[in-house]
């Protein structure tokens, strides 16, 4: 992964990057259990007008249950932070491209990966809440936690928590109607996860996404 352009990053401005990645991941199941793990080790050197070595990396753990009416996880997902950016290794973990791995949570939509690193607690729940004569509904419900990978004391409190439902609504055949709705309650460290423009003194209130999806099969 190379780029010779000047690029702006968690507030570091770099002038090109020499990257590679190496990685793994292990998905199974045993009975109703299941598992899912990956890692990434991200190396090579970034240029900030001097040049610093690339030790970072990424995790994904998840662990659940699957049930023929229900799916449950819980689980870890990592992106390293650095906590000093004036010492010669950067291992803030630059997530270059949107991945929208399913087993990443909501990491990928952060604008710019903090400084800090992200750490996201989450727990998933897929089940069913209504079953009648073709008609049905179900629940689709996450929940994260975040807080910073790597940072310095007085700075690790945390971003903030998402909860995000929709009900699936299948009420004729080869359509279905999604009701969604997601909050993020902002953490205390909210205004260092990117680009957001909130200050470190500003109040800043929970954020509301509503949503109707009708999908259709053809």
């Amino acid at each position: 992964d190379q780029s010779r352009l000047r690029t702006a990053y968690s507030g570091d401005s770099s002038t090109r990057y020499d990257l590679f990645y190496a990685g793994q991941r292990v998905h199974g199941k045993s009975g109703i259990w299941t598992f899912e793990e990956e890692f990434i080790w991200q190396a090579g050197k970034v240029h900030y007008g001097r040049s610093v070595n690339s030790a970072a990396w990424q995790l994904a753990l998840r662990g659940g249950v699957a049930l023929p009416k229900l799916k449950a996880n819980i689980g870890v997902d990592a992106m390293s932070g650095d906590k000093d950016a004036t010492d010669d290794k950067n291992t803030l973990y630059r997530a270059n491209y949107f991945f929208g791995h399913a087993y990443f949570g909501w990491m990928d939509y952060f604008l710019a990966n903090p400084r800090y690193g992200v750490v996201d607690y989450r727990a998933d729940i897929d089940m069913p809440v209504w079953q009648g004569e073709g008609r049905s509904a179900s629940l689709k419900a996450q929940y994260h936690y975040f807080t910073p990978q790597n940072a310095p004391s007085g700075m690790d409190k945390p971003y903030g928590q998402e909860i995000d439902a929709e009900i699936h609504l299948s009420l004729y055949p080869r359509s279905n109607i999604v009701l969604g709705a997601a909050v993020f309650l902002p953490g205390d460290n909210a205004f260092r996860m990117g680009p957001a423009k909130l200050g470190a003194t500003q109040n800043s209130g929970p954020g509301w996404f509503l949503y109707v999806m009708p999908v259709f099969n053809f």
